[in-house]
This record gives C-alpha cells, structure tokens and sequence, in this order.
C-alpha cells in the first residue's frame, strides 16, 4: 500500500498497489512536480501495468517474483506509468531515484539468465545461477531502457543492498563490501571501493563525496568470544581513493546485570548528507550502553535480547 501524510501526519491519501499475488514495496521517490515512483517485487500476473516496458511477469525462481515500477500522480489518484522487469529467475530491487528530466534509475540483484536485455554467465553453484548487480535506467515515459548494465561473477554473489544518483547521473551503489561509482553515459565503473564492513546504505554530497552505512564485526573480549557488529560509517572521495575518514560505534555492555558478557551488536541501516555536510545515520542497537549526548539511557528492565533504535550525528571538520 501507499500512504502520503500532511506536515501535521495526517492522512492525506492511502491507496493499495498490487494484485491478486504477493507484492512487496521495497523503495519510492518523488520528482520535481510531486509525482510518486514506487517499485518493489511482485508475484502478480495482473499487477496493473500502464503503458509499460515489459508488459507480462516471467515465472520462475523461489519467489517466482518481477520487479515492479510503478508512476503515480501526485494526488494519488491515477497510475501515470507502470511496467514489470524481470527474467526467468529470482530479481531483486533496492533503489529508485529519478533525475531532472523524468529519467528512472534502478539498482538491484538478480538470478535470472536475461535481464533487461542482457545475457548473464551461469554460477558455479549447484544450485544454478549466482546472484548479480544490476543497474538500469528508463527513459522519462518509461517505455524504453537507455542502457542496462549488469555486473556478475560465477562464484560469488552480488546483492545490492542501496543505491544513490548524483546530478550528473552517476549511480553509487551499496554492495556488502563494497561501494561502486557507475558512470551512466561510458556504462562502466569509475571505481570499485572494497569496503571492510557490510554496506547497508550510500548517499552523496553536492561534491560527490559517498558516505557508506553498514556494520562491522569485532571479536568480544570475553569467555564466549562473541562476534558483535558496530556501527560503520565511512566517506570516499569522488574518485574513490582513500577513505577521508572512517568510524564505527557501539556500546561495551548488553546486559547490565552481566557487565563482564558481550557488548552486543550495532548497525547502521541508513544514511544522509545535509547541505552544511552534517551526516546523518540510523539503525538500530541491542547494547545497553550505547553511547548519547543528551542523557537518554536504556531501561534497565529491557530485556537484553532487545533492539531499540537509535540516530547519531556526524559533524563536518
């Protein structure tokens, strides 16, 4: 479903999307005029489609699900544009931005052996295809691809996680351990980033600096010996050289009545850029003592098994 509140949280419009199958949203972005672009994946032979690029869902894989976009006017009343785009296998999607000119971007993973026009090597898995990256972009009526890229690699799998568009097109992509800068018009990477943590979220400012949002993982220094995931943030530079800075928070302790146990885990889900270069991220925290700066504390009655969330703020030097 679709739901747009009012500066107050009041109910604007609320709408369902989807048909007489499983339909996830998964992203959504609006354009300048305040039209809605949702996608997200589908099991629907009758999704609504208008006007569309791929106008039927190809079955196949363990979801046996298309990726959706969807364009909804602003009043959402009416759908302007609709279309699957999928292949014979499992796809993913994780991202959705649009530019200037009503172009759509797309970024996800899939299995399939033909996506968006594009033939893809079998996995070494013997359980079939491994899964790939993927990119695309529609032209502004949504009826035609002005490039499909794909990126795969028979052992290994690509999942991408987030994606972020810059103004002059360039895509940044969140993979696990890595953060990608795809150029659109030369349809190939300036820079492939190895990260050392896993990616969850990107974002970018206005100088094309990419923050990266994920978690690592430390060894606790206790008897269990418990891996514990801290928060990670990190920014790279337009062209991908060494990290301007990189960070990671967490805690010490998760149970405050066992104050010698582990720190338990922190993870940063997302990420954003303010104009004045404040970095902002969000995710979520099982530590007892993760750390604040205006005094809020954990209950100590919260079981220790609990996850609360939590927001922090990057100052820029």
């Amino acid at each position: 479903m679709l739901v747009k509140l009012n500066p107050q949280g009041e109910v604007v419009f609320s709408t369902y999307l989807g048909g007489s199958g499983n339909d996830y949203g998964r992203d959504l972005t609006l354009d300048s005029v305040g039209n809605i672009y949702v996608t997200g994946t589908t099991s629907s032979n009758d999704f609504p489609v208008r006007n569309p690029f791929q106008a039927l869902r190809v079955p196949g894989g363990t979801s046996d699900s298309d990726v959706f976009v969807t364009k909804i006017n602003p009043s959402g009343t009416a759908i302007l544009y609709s279309t699957y785009l999928g292949g014979d296998d499992d796809d993913l999607v994780a991202s959705i931005a649009v530019d200037a000119v009503g172009s759509i971007y797309l970024a996800g993973s899939t299995k399939s052996s033909v996506f968006a026009g594009r033939t893809i090597a079998r996995g070494s898995s013997p359980l079939g295809l491994n899964w790939s990256g993927y990119a695309v972009k529609f032209n502004p009526a949504g009826t035609a691809l002005d490039y499909s890229f794909v990126w795969s690699d028979v052992r290994d799998d690509h999942l991408v996680q987030h994606a972020a568009l810059d103004n002059a097109g360039n895509l940044y992509i969140a993979e696990s351990g890595f953060v990608r800068k795809l150029n659109a018009p030369r349809r190939a990477f300036i820079y492939m980033k190895n990260i050392p943590a896993g990616v969850l979220s990107v974002a970018i400012d206005s100088q094309g600096n990419a923050y990266a949002a994920g978690r690592t993982s430390t060894e606790a220094q206790n008897s269990s010996n418990a891996a514990n995931n801290r928060a990670y943030v990190a920014k790279i530079p337009p062209d991908g050289s060494a990290f301007a800075f990189e960070t990671s928070l967490n805690g010490t302790i998760r149970n405050p009545v066992d104050p010698n146990g582990d720190a338990g885990s922190t993870v940063a889900t997302a990420i954003a850029v303010a104009p004045s270069g404040a970095v902002y991220v969000g995710g979520y925290s099982g530590s007892f003592n993760f750390p604040t700066t205006n005094g809020s504390t954990r209950s100590r009655s919260t079981a220790a098994s609990t996850q609360d969330a939590i927001l922090f703020i990057i100052q820029p030097e």
